[in-house]
């Protein structure tokens, strides 16, 4: 299975533009995520201090990038980080901070997931502001685009299959 490198991930959220903020995808599909969970120091994936879900500082081409680990839903959500960066920890606090995150994200994937798995797709899903943004409301329906990683190719391309539904279900995270 072939998993998404920080690159491939950038170029997802980046090649649809400013009307999505975010790209989900799960945990399981990020190469080397499950290092930097565990507490090894992982190129690209700089850990990043504060309250909350886990989440790394992933420079790239200049710009930086907020990779954040849902751990109950098992899903890694990309999004552009503006104005200052994060404090990045000492690898010497890496451990204490992602120590928890592992969970439900390093736990074998869900059973719609490992049909994915085996029939060679990577899924994501890009995320966008709510749907009547003036509505204030968290849990007002979210602008989703559903997109599947070709490895040949190494692009996204839009996703319509039979996994759509279930797709919004498990991939767009809280937040």
């Amino acid at each position: 299975m072939p998993n998404l490198t920080l690159s491939d991930l950038v170029s997802g959220l980046e090649e649809f533009g400013e009307r999505y903020h975010a790209l989900d995808v799960f945990v399981h599909d990020v190469e080397g995520l499950k290092r930097a969970l565990d507490g090894e120091v992982e190129p690209g994936f700089e850990p990043i201090e504060g309250v909350g879900p886990v989440a790394f500082s992933i420079p790239y081409n200049g710009k930086h990038y907020r990779l954040t680990v849902f751990a109950e839903q098992g899903v890694a959500r990309l999004t552009r980080e503006e104005g200052v960066r994060a404090e990045v920890l000492t690898s010497a606090a890496i451990g204490s901070a992602v120590g928890g995150a592992v969970g439900v994200a390093a736990s074998p994937r869900p059973q719609v997931q490992e049909f994915a798995a085996l029939a060679g797709m990577v899924l994501g899903l890009l995320v966008g502001a709510a749907i009547g943004a003036a509505v204030a409301d968290s849990n007002a329906p979210r602008r989703v685009f559903a997109l599947r990683f070709d490895p040949q190719m190494k692009e996204w391309r839009a996703y319509d299959g039979g996994l759509v539904r279930w797709m919004k279900e498990r991939l767009a995270a809280p937040g």
